[in-house]
């Protein structure tokens, strides 16, 4: 039988169930793909769905823990138990880490401990549980805190650890199965697990006490299918927040792009992992969903509100790296993100590309960006191993002024439907449910945030010469071994033995909030700065600042913003909105 299950009124085939079928994905880039209906579905793919379901969504909605395996999640903001696990297993002994068991129990010899001499003390020469590791206070003399600190620089000083940016998935619920999704998206997901409308406004209201100007993605699932997706998005831009929108497109009409711009979105992100729609759409699991996301780009640019490109980079789509980036340029984009895979949600049933295969393409990456510097902004995500390949063959690179390890619980975390706020989507490990605690609460109080700001990488990443601009990727350590601070297995460069000095930023920025004016600003001047998400706040004062000295301005004014906008080597009057005119008078439906 067929159901009409799409907007555009195609029909979507189903099996006498109700169960829709989908096409078989393509075999090199995923090893257990098989149909997700019919009765021919292995036991083994039917336990795999019930469990992803299960660790992402949970029994008994969001007012008890949405993600129910008991290794993500733990109580009162500690360390679950699979993390305890992980970084328990480094217990120093003779300048060498002994691996241990939660019991205390060792299992086997490792690397070179990264937490110092501060825990070597504490251990004298046993092994440490895995509770009093895990467990342990920021506040505690010689504890776990204070050996990651010996052993390198901080992630982040207090004041900076603010966050900055904040991934919402408002629903599971999606007209798509994409074979990567981290959430495990589908539609046969229903709504009654998700924070409502009222919900939703309490918790905008909790971030923007932590943080007064943010960048807040709203997505999914598909964030399409939530009735009240502008109000919630209008609810937060009106408060000071940089709303952002993360779709597949394929429910973009020209109808639904003016109602978001009307509700105060600065941008919308797509996602296109092909131009080829045999794979888009295989991979995506819907039929014609690149012809879709494809009108959906030419609707963004009609209306002048701006998009970026998502591409997830797979053996099956790799040769397109170059393809994608000259389309998404031709198109507007105001930027091109290049995902990898982490193997987490219905990903982890995916084969990632490997070390070698990745390197080639970051350092493909590397070039691109310098190529086109200027006008379309190229980045990897999560694979912070561009930064080496710049650092190597573009030295002249603005990527160069900035910290830019991974930014997982020191200046970004995730929201889930339920309200669970974890480091990163990619990241199951749950930091504290937002119907026990506020947003606040949880970012400043959860254990698993202090081990991920505090603490250094080990393995390889924390004795690189890069980890200062790289460090790895923190949820893929986590979901290949249990461990946030372990090594990143996607990196295929090996650092010379013993702890290299550390590279680093030429110039080092960090992105904060805090601003230190040198020149008087304006008052308007001051209202359109601070409409900047507070992340870049401090970046662009600077660099306002530097153009007006130069020309011999005494005070920042509209004008010279102007004057900074014009200099631009393209037109970013509509990519930097706040040059041009404050966000409040941004986007009420009209066109620029």
């Amino acid at each position: 039988m067929a159901r009409d299950d799409r907007r555009d009124g195609r029909e979507q085939g189903r099996d006498d169930r109700g169960r829709r079928v989908r096409p078989r994905h393509d075999a090199r880039d995923v090893q257990r793909v098989e149909g997700e209906a019919g009765a021919g579905r292995s036991c083994r793919r039917r336990r795999h769905e019930r469990g992803d379901e299960a660790l992402h969504r949970g029994s008994e909605g969001f007012r008890r823990n949405a993600l129910s395996d008991p290794r993500h999640r733990a109580a009162g903001g500690g360390l679950s138990r699979r993390l305890q696990d992980g970084v328990a297993r480094r217990c120093p002994r003779g300048g060498r880490e002994v691996r241990a068991h939660r019991t205390g129990r060792r299992v086997g010899s490792g690397r070179p401990s990264r937490f110092g001499a501060g825990v070597t003390r504490e251990v004298t020469g046993a092994p440490l549980a895995a509770e009093a590791v895990a467990n342990r206070s920021p506040a505690v003399p010689g504890s776990l805190w204070d050996g990651a600190s010996a052993a390198g620089s901080p992630r982040a000083e207090p004041d900076v650890a603010i966050p900055h940016v904040v991934a919402w998935n408002l629903t599971r619920r999606c007209n798509l199965a994409c074979a990567h999704c981290y959430i495990s998206a589908g539609s046969w997901h229903a709504d009654g697990d998700e924070l409502d409308t009222a919900a939703c406004f309490r918790v905008i209201d909790q971030i923007l006490e932590t943080s007064p100007s943010p960048l807040l993605i709203l997505s999914g699932g598909e964030p399409l299918v939530r009735s009240d997706l502008e109000e919630i998005a209008a609810y937060a831009a009106e408060r000071g927040a940089t709303v952002t929108v993360g779709t597949n497109g394929t429910g973009l009409t020209d109808e639904r792009i003016a109602s978001l711009k009307a509700a105060g979105v600065q941008g919308v992100a797509l996602s296109v992992d092909s131009l080829d729609s045999r794979y888009h759409d295989r991979f995506r699991h819907g039929e014609g969903a690149l012809e879709d996301t494809l009108a959906a780009v030419d609707r963004l640019a009609e209306h002048r509100l701006d998009f970026l490109i998502q591409f997830t980079v797979t053996r099956g789509n790799r040769d397109e790296l170059d393809a994608i980036a000259a389309w998404a340029d031709a198109k507007g984009a105001v930027c091109l993100n290049v995902y990898f895979l982490v193997e987490t949600g219905r990903g982890e049933g995916m084969r990632g590309l490997a070390p070698e295969e990745n390197d080639e393409i970051v350092a493909r990456l590397a070039e691109l960006q310098r190529d086109y510097r200027g006008r379309l902004m190229i980045r990897s995500k999560c694979q912070p191993q561009l930064m080496r390949h710049v650092y190597e063959r573009d030295p002249d690179s603005p990527l160069l002024n900035y910290r830019t390890r991974c930014p997982c619980g020191v200046q970004y975390c995730r929201i889930t439907p339920e309200g669970k706020v974890t480091p990163c989507p990619y990241m199951p490990e749950v930091a504290g449910d937002l119907a026990e605690a506020s947003f606040g609460e949880i970012w400043r109080e959860a254990t698993v945030f202090r081990l991920l700001r505090e603490g250094e990488p080990g393995g390889k990443c924390g004795r690189c010469e890069y980890r200062a601009l790289c460090g790895g990727c923190r949820a893929r350590a986590y979901a290949v071994d249990g461990d946030l601070l372990g090594p990143d297995s996607s990196c295929a460069y090996e650092p010379a033995p013993g702890i290299a000095p550390a590279i680093e930023p030429r110039q080092p920025v960090t992105y904060g909030s805090a601003v230190e004016r040198e020149l008087p600003w304006s008052a308007e001047a001051a209202t359109r700065l601070n409409a900047i998400p507070s992340f870049v706040r401090g970046v662009v004062s600077e660099r306002v600042e530097k153009f007006a000295r130069e020309r011999g301005h005494a005070e920042v004014t509209v004008d010279v913003m102007t004057e900074v906008r014009r200099a631009m080597p393209v037109d970013f009057s509509k990519r930097i909105p706040f040059f041009a005119r404050s966000r409040r008078s941004a986007g009420r439906g009209e066109k620029r």
